[in-house]
């Protein structure tokens, strides 16, 4: 249910935000919301281009464009518990317009907590280096797992927001791209 409500509010921000064309998302693993199923699915959404990651062996991702064919093939990662795309779809080159991230919790200033391996810390920082725009981020997190306050460390990428089952709602200390996309409102 709060998948759902989650995937229906990313959804009407995608509707919303027509400028948003090339879409990171992820698969979820049991402990992770997911909303892949409901936007892929979804037809008026066919015009984005949407990618899945991929753990690489120098502990990066890389990033396959999703065929809008169904059932998705996925592959289960061979040391970890989660799916992921199989290497022969066609690699993201150039940097997205929106990375949906998962998260444990997050807080106010759009710290994340995910599980400790910094894959996607070191992909938002690399975009961020790489071009003169870094996309969009924006985490997803259950309300109850809100915090006020998270430990940083220099290395944390915070997201410029969240969507929960109850809504969006942007960090209070934004890093860059967000005021490129429509408003976020909880």
């Amino acid at each position: 249910m709060q998948s759902s409500q989650v995937g229906r509010h990313l959804k009407q921000f995608l509707l919303e935000n027509t400028s948003l064309n090339i879409i990171c998302l992820y698969v979820a693993t049991p402990f992770e919301l997911g909303v892949l199923s409901g936007i892929l699915d979804d037809a008026s959404l066919n015009n984005r281009q949407f990618y899945l990651p991929r753990i690489q062996p120098e502990q990066k991702l890389s990033w396959h464009h999703v065929p809008m064919s169904h059932p998705l093939k996925l592959k289960q990662h061979p040391k970890f518990n989660l799916q992921e795309p199989p290497p022969h779809w066609p690699s993201l080159n150039q940097i997205p317009d929106l990375v949906i991230v998962p998260c444990l919790m997050m807080d106010a200033q759009g710290v994340r907590l995910g599980y400790g391996s910094g894959y996607y810390d070191r992909q938002l920082q690399d975009w961020s280096a790489r071009g003169a725009t870094a996309p969009l981020a924006l985490g997803i997190v259950l309300e109850s797992c809100l915090l006020p306050a998270l430990p940083c460390e220099p290395h944390d990428i915070p997201l410029n927001g969240w969507i929960t089952e109850v809504g969006i709602q942007q960090a209070s200390v934004i890093p860059t791209r967000l005021s490129q996309a429509g408003a976020m409102t909880g």
